[in-house]
């Protein structure tokens, strides 16, 4: 309850809108307690466990001032009544509450006050707060008054615990009854981040989530796609933006406040069809009060995501009596995954241990009929998980691992217990590891090498047998493989080891968790550099990037920065070094230890240009990608509108090069060039044929292109270089926008947006495969922007042709043989993109309406819950000048036709062009299966079903009924599709499965 109480309550805006203080309102500064009180204070809890502060985390939470109705902890005499809390103490106790507030590590706290009422005449009201800097509570002493103010005094950071909450503590002593009413913290030091959040088109993005790693703030877009996050702490954050189905170029963002408002931190976003984000079945489950019931027998099996889906909650019932205990088993992908167990009125009481991927545990005793809720979270990555639940005690497993060793702290262990993998990492303190498993495993216990080839560990491994209890007091010694650097001390600018001549190339140079090296130089004058770093360590999933250099001047100025991977980057200087003193700076971003190799070259440095002609002009926005064989890298670069791309850096007399073009609509002299710097600058031209090109309406992309209205061309697309087409208009009337596009491979999948130019709002968006004809809605004579892209790599040539038509409605009633209106009812015809359904379950409204329709000929579905499908169908709706009326009466059948077809030795066969009508659910009938015999050659599938009813997946299977063709997870669109070529012959399998709710549907393959 006190979670949701608290987010329900956390709507005080801190500094500009504080509650003027009444009587007994001074501050006064932190006292330690009086003795009376101190007394009692064995009964008192200590503080909160500080935990791990993540910078990246993206965090939902809501507050910036916070205010408490419902308490963390408690003792037995608090109790609450709606949002009061009532202290009643006896003589001699002691009645506390702790209240949590999230922030950051580095908050400067103002004031807390809090606001009671019905206090005993003359009940004195004690406040506390916790210290996390001396490790302890610190008391602003007693009040005689209903309420008051008080200022801390100590530092910033002193307050917050590591991972940023603060907590605050009101105590009762001796008979003093009062109700409190509300208990407030007020940050200081805290400024507004404004931004902006864009499209590829620069129309402003509404509703999307902006949120920080500072518990507490959030902020969604408006209308124009401008956010506020209010009050943000001194300090380097990161900013994150979240909407479902869109991707961001530049997200998150670090930004740093420092003493003042920052402004600028924009965002751009594009709607990727391939990105939709995934909808589980129990969502919305983000917080306990949403947690669904689920079976102590039947696991539970998700997906969880730190982009956009990193907390789910789930109910449990244990009524018997015992010991039991909750399994995490998640794809490696997960990182750091968390469980944390509270009661149904979201009180917290049990937490798992600190593991970085792989199997979680958690136990709890229960006495009597416990309700427990469930929080998975993860603070990275994403993936499918299972959560089971078993009986018996967990027991310990606990060691250290290198004592002795100073700079291995944070090593990944591996915990293989019986086939179920864990991975754990070495404390940052003192390299000491802990976590808990369900007894009897034979657990192996193994310090994983991941970027530690040059550590030694006696022993290997250990086999800890957890049947026979806890295992503690493993310990595994580390001992280097190799010489240390033999260029320490150099760990700042003033110890630099200096290279007293060039080239250089180290061969023992090593930095450890955290460290810097520094190395100082002096180029001639008039050179150019090449500065390589290499790191020797094996790649791993969960950070690929170990090492950043930066190469700077003696006044500090950077002359370059890179990251490096697995096999290295350099940084090549655009401009010759003046003869001055020179730095590199290489800095450890894994919390491990790595080898490397640094090499630095004078060259004389000679420029590359490469550009495009088409009948001697120069073309824009064609792709030029050059590789580098001999440093393992390539880069790409956009020609201007001179046709040309300047490479910003100076290439090595003797330097090969692999330059590859790629422009779309263009037929060229060649694609691809080898290239060799030969002691001078050089320039390359690609010379490409105007009369071959299909597409002479590019440039068409971010900036688009204005075309009369009605238009007709022909264009390619391909999403590798020309990711979209964007075409703009202005309607002469308001009648329908009819679009039609034919395309000449009926596999590839497309989308189509078109916008309001003027309020750059999507009016509608539509995917489909193969040709289109449909009518989109005119909202009047303004400009329009209507955007194609292609989610293939292949040029793909299209025709499009964009008119106005006049549109007709489809309109009617659905009534079954007893002329009774009929629920559950639907209408579609894919082939137009239009659909109808009920509203709900209960809506027995069946006059339907679709359209506008453009003359022609069409194939529309009707049907409805638990009947058969409408007579003849699919029915024939022709369209010619005029409005079109049919009423359909549907059949009764509460028959679920097909069943058994839970899996594919029971599916049933289906005809091509029949549609079949079922139903499913997540419990019981989980999925259906059917099949049908074809091939070689192209096969359409499609499922209907009413939208208001949830989701449900297509998926197409091999002949083996085992392997994925294809599948079309869509949510809430009421129709999935999928437009496949089956390279031979065979019978191929087709999956129906729940993905949320129960739905009726409607099934038809054409092949």
């Amino acid at each position: 309850m006190w979670r949701r109480l608290l987010h329900c309550a956390l709507l005080v805006i801190v500094a500009a809108v504080l509650f003027s203080c009444g009587g007994g309102s001074t501050p006064v500064a932190l006292v330690e307690p009086i003795a009376a009180l101190a007394a009692g204070f064995d009964e008192l809890p200590a503080l909160p466990a500080g935990g791990e502060y993540n910078p990246a985390k993206m965090t939902a939470a809501v507050t910036v001032a916070q205010d408490g109705n419902e308490a963390r902890e408690n003792s037995a005499n608090v109790t609450f009544d709606g949002t009061l809390a009532k202290f009643d103490p006896q003589a001699g106790e002691v009645a506390w509450a702790i209240f949590e507030f999230s922030g950051s590590p580095v908050d400067d706290i103002n004031s807390v006050e809090y606001y009671v009422s019905n206090r005993d005449l003359d009940g004195l009201v004690w406040l506390a707060i916790s210290d996390y800097a001396h490790d302890t509570w610190r008391y602003f002493g007693h009040r005689n008054a209903d309420h008051a103010e008080f200022v801390p005094d100590g530092t910033d950071g002193d307050y917050a615990s590591p991972n940023g909450y603060t907590y605050l503590m009101v105590l009762a002593w001796d008979s003093v009854y009062f109700e409190l009413e509300r208990v407030q913290l007020t940050y200081g030091n805290r400024y507004p981040v404004t931004g902006r959040i864009v499209d590829l088109a620069g129309g402003g993005l509404a509703d999307v989530l902006v949120t920080t790693s500072i518990g507490g703030t959030n902020a969604m877009t408006d209308a124009d796609g401008y956010y506020t996050l209010p009050w943000i702490p001194d300090g380097t954050w990161h900013v994150m933006a979240y909407k479902p189905s869109y991707i961001y170029f530049n997200n998150p963002q670090e930004v740093t406040v420092a003493g003042g408002p920052l402004t600028g931190v924009d965002f751009i976003g594009e709607r990727n069809e391939s990105h939709f984000e995934y909808l589980e079945d129990e969502e919305p489950n983000d917080f306990w009060w949403e947690a669904p019931n689920q079976s102590l027998t039947a696991p539970v099996w998700e997906y969880l995501s730190v982009s956009d889906d990193q907390t789910d909650c789930y109910r449990f019932a244990f009524s018997a009596p015992g010991q039991y205990w909750i399994k995490f088993d998640g794809e490696l992908t997960i990182l750091f995954p968390y469980l944390e167990l509270m009661t149904k009125e979201g009180k917290l009481f049990a937490t798992s241990s600190f593991v970085r991927n792989g199997v979680v545990y958690v136990g709890f005793n229960v006495a009597a009929t416990r309700v427990v809720i469930v929080r998975v979270s993860c603070r990275g990555g994403g993936g499918w998980y299972e959560l089971t639940t078993g009986t018996g005690e967990l027991h310990w497993l606990s060691g250290v691992v290198n004592a002795g060793l100073d700079h291995l702290e944070r090593a990944p262990i591996e915990c293989d217990a019986d086939g179920e993998l864990t991975y754990l990492c070495s404390n940052p303190n003192d390299a000491s590891f802990s976590n808990q498993f369900a007894p009897p495993v034979l657990t192996v216990v193994t310090p994983d090498a991941l970027g530690e080839e040059h550590v030694n560990y006696i022993p290997a491994s250990i086999n800890a047998d957890l049947s026979a209890g806890d295992q503690t007091g493993l310990t595994f010694d580390g001992s280097y493989m190799f010489a240390l650097d033999v260029y320490e001390p150099n760990d700042s600018k003033p110890t630099a080891f200096h290279f007293a001549s060039l080239p250089i190339a180290t061969t023992s140079a090593y930095f450890f968790s955290g460290d810097e090296d520094w190395f100082r130089f002096t180029p001639a004058a008039g050179k150019h550099l090449i500065v390589t770093l290499e790191v020797d360590y094996q790649q791993d999933e969960w950070n690929n990037s170990p090492a950043s250099f930066v190469l700077e001047d003696g006044a500090g100025d950077d002359l370059g920065y890179a990251c490096t991977t697995n096999k290295g980057l350099e940084i090549r200087t655009d401009s010759p070094c003046d003869g001055s003193e020179c730095y590199i700076n290489i800095h450890a971003q894994k919390d491990r230890g790595y080898s490397y190799q640094l090499t630095i070259e004078e060259i004389d440095g000679y420029q590359l240009d490469v550009g495009v002609l088409w009948d001697g002009l120069g073309i824009l926005e064609a792709r030029v990608d050059v590789y580098n064989f001999e440093y393992d890298w390539m880069y790409t670069y956009m020609t201007d509108e001179t046709g040309k791309t300047a490479i910003p850096f100076s290439f090595k007399d003797g330097e090969e090069l692999y330059v590859e073009l790629f422009r779309y609509g263009l037929s060229c002299d060649r694609y691809t060039r080898h290239l060799t710097i030969d002691g001078a600058d050089k320039q390359y031209w690609f010379v490409c044929d105007p009369e071959a090109s299909a597409d002479s309406w590019e440039p068409n992309g971010f900036e688009g292109k204005v075309v009369d209205y009605p238009f007709e061309a022909d264009a390619t697309i391909s999403s590798l270089t020309d990711r979209e087409d964007k075409y703009i208009f202005t309607p002469l009337t308001t009648d329908p926008i009819r679009v039609q596009v034919s395309t000449a491979n009926h596999v590839e999948r497309f989308s189509l947006s078109l916008y309001n130019q003027s309020s750059a709002s999507e009016i509608c968006y539509r995917t489909w495969a193969g040709d289109l004809d449909m009518l989109l809605p005119s909202d009047g004579t303004v400009a329009h922007q209507l955007v194609i892209r292609n989610s293939e790599n292949m040029e793909t040539p299209y025709h499009i042709r964009i008119s106005e038509t006049p549109g007709y409605m489809f309109s009617g009633t659905i009534m079954d043989n007893m002329s009774s209106p009929v629920p559950y009812a639907y209408v579609c015809c894919p082939e137009a993109n239009f659909r109808w359904n009920s509203g709900s379950p209960w809506d027995t409204d069946t006059v339907f309406a679709l359209g506008p329709f453009a003359p022609g000929t069409y194939e529309v579905f009707v049907w409805a819950a638990n009947h058969d499908p409408a007579p003849g169908s699919p029915y024939t709706l022709t369209v010619t000048d005029a409005d079109v009326t049919e009423d359909f009466v549907l059949t009764p059948n509460p028959t679920d036709i097909g069943e058994p077809d839970n899996d594919p030795t029971m599916a049933m066969a289906i005809a091509s062009g029949v549609p079949s009508a079922a139903n499913i659910d997540g419990d019981a009938d989980p999925e259906d299966w059917r099949k049908f015999t074809a091939g070689p050659g192209l096969v359409n599938l499609s499922i209907t079903y009413p939208s208001w009813a949830g989701s449900l997946g297509l998926l197409l299977y091999n002949t083996d009924g085992s392997t994925i063709l294809q599948s079309s997870y869509l949510s809430y669109t009421g129709y999935q599709r999928i437009d496949y070529y089956l390279p031979v012959a065979g019978t191929f399998y087709i999956r129906v499965d729940n993905s949320s709710g129960a739905n009726e549907y409607l099934l038809t393959a054409n092949y």
